[in-house]
């Protein structure tokens, strides 16, 4: 075999290396992904997609499809204004979001209603790719389901959630949520709008903003990294290249 081979499968072996080491710490430091105590009655709601253009609609029909499949949850199509959970594209939330939902509880602690808004000019700027979309849908319907954001990156609920679909963390996630009894209160229905960042992996930063509406009004913003993992990757294959073009001289 050449030394040019050689070199050339070193090359190889280093970049798989150490994007699963990279995959495998993310997983291992995703905790459970946290909910609140509000949800639907059952794990099975109503979602309306007719008033997302045609040219986006298969966007949130395959995010649909992804939570149907883990089995934790239930999206059944519906048209008009008696659908539980509402589905649209939006740039109005602003340039730093990638999606918003809005949340309605019932004074039994039941969420009422869902909008759930992706933001298809923040998604175009930033360069999502098609499968970047449907996880930011995704993220927006697991809002609509009760989940909050996940600290860690390996989840669809990481607030700045990019490159993950549905994980394991977010599944038992949901399944713990529905097996606990909602938050029952006295003070009326609650509001809540949840802002979710776009990350920008050029520069790996972004904006968190949750604000919640109703009887506690709060503001929260938080500054967030985005992953390192194939920027990494990039330095340790520049050093590799380096090390081969030492051992060709």
């Amino acid at each position: 075999m050449s030394k040019w081979m050689k070199n050339l499968m070193v090359v190889i072996f280093a970049l798989v290396f150490l994007a699963t080491c990279g995959d495998v710490s993310a997983s291992a430091s995703t905790p459970i992904t946290p909910y609140g105590s509000a949800r639907f009655q059952s794990n099975t709601a109503t979602i309306d997609v007719s008033k997302v253009p045609a040219k986006y609609r298969s966007i949130w029909l395959s995010a649909i499809q992804a939570w149907n499949r883990t089995g934790v949850f239930t999206f059944q199509l519906a048209n008009g204004t008696d659908a539980q959970v509402t589905a649209k594209v939006t740039s109005a939330i602003g340039g730093s979001y990638t999606g918003m939902t809005y949340l309605t509880v019932d004074n039994q602690g039941y969420i009422a209603k869902a909008e759930c808004d992706i933001n298809n000019q923040t998604l175009k700027s930033f360069h999502y790719a098609n499968f970047e979309w449907v996880n930011v849908a995704e993220h927006e319907l697991g809002h609509a389901i009760g989940l909050n954001h996940n600290p860690g990156r390996a989840s669809v609920m990481y607030a700045a959630n990019r490159f993950y679909s549905i994980q394991k963390v977010d599944t038992v996630a949901v399944q713990r949520l529905y097996a606990s009894s909602p938050d029952r209160i006295s003070i009326g229905s609650r509001r809540k709008r949840i802002y979710d960042p776009v990350l920008d992996v050029r520069i790996k930063r972004s904006f968190d903003k949750s604000l919640a509406l109703g009887p506690t009004a709060s503001h929260d913003s938080e500054h967030l990294k985005g992953p390192t993992t194939l920027i990494e990757i990039a330095i340790q294959t520049n050093r590799i290249l380096a090390m081969m073009a030492d051992l060709s001289e």
